[in-house]
């Protein structure tokens, strides 16, 4: 039983970090052991083996494919170039190339992936730390002041982990006692992994009570589902969800100072839409990002000012006109045509990591200002083709809508109590309260 939670722990590791499919023979090296990354079941002799594909497994957790090898490029050597007041030349045709955005992997919420990934490895020192194990029934593991309840069900192809960690500090000048649950349940839908994750945190002082509570589930096609609430504050919650089949990605977030703000991404257009809200949900801002791999064109309209102000955004790669940059440490860099300073007003930012090089210029300006000549900028003795001002001004107009429609297609609204119950029915399951009530001294 041991073994095999510990191999789906691994298979976790595996769909969350990107590894290689089962048919697939390659080597993961960490500082201390060099060992297969696909090792079957009957070939996991022992413990130490296990334990040292975990490790090759975690050295290459958290590690996204942004771009493949092939779009990669070298720079030439700059050694002898310093950054000064005076700034310094790069011709154009030497920038290392952007990659193809058809090579790249983007992650959404890989914050939530990394943070799932260490929970899990969490998991594992837990369950290889019990010596005599027993299936259903808890494991009590004690380190100082931190206890460790962790049990595992196995039924069919489903296992479930369910872990407690109480601990306490009745001797400090701020004294206190926390219960950490989760439930981790492994299932295949379809011959597919799928992995969820309920946990809920309580911590308890002399002057205030705090609860929180997370669900995150992970599918083998790349999808998520991440939700976190304040028990406490039910107008503190974040949404997220990342449907391949349906080909979108959205997620809300609301706090009791600062509002509400949404974002909605149809991954056909690559087109992003984020809002912001006011504490009265009126619409404070709107931000528009066109190529979702790769941002080739953005805008951000703020309503808070009169006349309305816009920020524009260039990928300067898509850009002609310019041949020469002139890079800055500490201020805007410039870029040149013919020896000419072009778009002065601008705030350019160029970055000449190959991995991921950025060129991006950024315009303000009033929104009745904004027409073909600026979008395009031939106003600015340059040339964008890449979007419209027809485009543009259509997804203007459509944002807020679309915004408005994805929410309620999520079931969400603008009231607290209704959004925080619509989540908290999201839940499959929940941790038991008779244990964590148990826990308390």
């Amino acid at each position: 039983m041991k073994k095999l939670v510990l191999l789906l722990l691994l298979s976790m590791i595996c769909v969350l970090g990107g590894c290689v499919d089962r048919d697939v023979t390659s080597t993961l090296t960490t500082a201390q052991t060099t060992v297969p990354t696909t090792i079957p079941i009957e070939y996991l002799e022992s413990q130490e083996e296990l334990l040292a594909l975990f490790a090759a497994y975690q050295a290459n957790f958290g590690t996204f494919a942004y771009s493949s090898p092939e779009a990669q490029a070298t720079l030439p050597d700059s050694s002898d170039q310093v950054f000064s007041g005076e700034g310094i030349n790069i011709d154009r045709d030497v920038l290392p190339d952007q990659p193809d955005p058809e090579n790249l992997r983007m992650t959404p919420n890989y914050k939530k992936i990394f943070a799932a990934g260490i929970t899990l490895s969490q998991a594992y020192n837990v369950v290889s730390s019990c010596s005599a194990y027993v299936e259903n029934t808890f494991c009590t593991l004690v380190a100082g002041e931190l206890e460790h309840h962790i049990r595992v069900h196995y039924l069919g192809e489903t296992l479930t982990i369910d872990w407690y960690t109480f601990e306490q500090d009745a001797n400090s000048e701020l004294p206190f006692q926390s219960v950490t649950a989760y439930r981790i349940v492994f299932d295949r839908i379809d011959g597919k992994l799928r992995v969820e994750l309920v946990r809920d945190d309580r911590r308890i002082t002399e002057d205030e009570h705090l609860h929180h509570r997370w669900y995150d589930r992970f599918e083998a096609d790349g999808g998520c589902l991440n939700i976190a609430l304040d028990m406490m504050r039910d107008e503190e919650k974040y949404y997220h969800s990342y449907d391949v089949a349906a080909g979108e990605y959205y997620w809300f977030q609301s706090t009791r100072f600062f509002g509400t703000e949404m974002s909605y991404t149809d991954l056909a257009s690559g087109v992003t839409i984020v809002g912001n809200y006011g504490l009265d949900d009126a619409m404070t801002s709107l931000s528009l990002s066109f190529g979702y791999r790769q941002t080739v064109f953005s805008f951000t309209e703020w309503f808070t000012s009169e006349p309305h102000q816009a920020r524009l955004g260039w990928n300067l790669y898509r850009v002609s006109g310019w041949d020469q940059a002139v890079l800055y440490t500490s201020e805007s860099d410039r870029i040149l045509a013919e020896g000419v300073w072009v778009l002065e007003d601008a705030w350019i930012k160029i970055d000449l990591d190959p991995a991921d090089p950025i060129a991006m210029a950024y315009l303000m300006l009033p929104v009745a200002d904004i027409d073909e000549a600026v979008v395009d900028l031939s106003a600015y003795g340059l040339g964008f083709d890449a979007i419209s001002s027809e485009t543009l001004m259509w997804n203007v107009m459509d944002g807020p809508t679309a915004l408005l429609n994805a929410k309620n297609r999520h079931g969400l609204s603008f009231d607290d109590a209704t959004d925080q119950a619509t989540l908290l029915a999201l839940f499959p399951f929940d941790v038991d309260e008779a244990f964590i009530e148990s826990l308390w001294r």
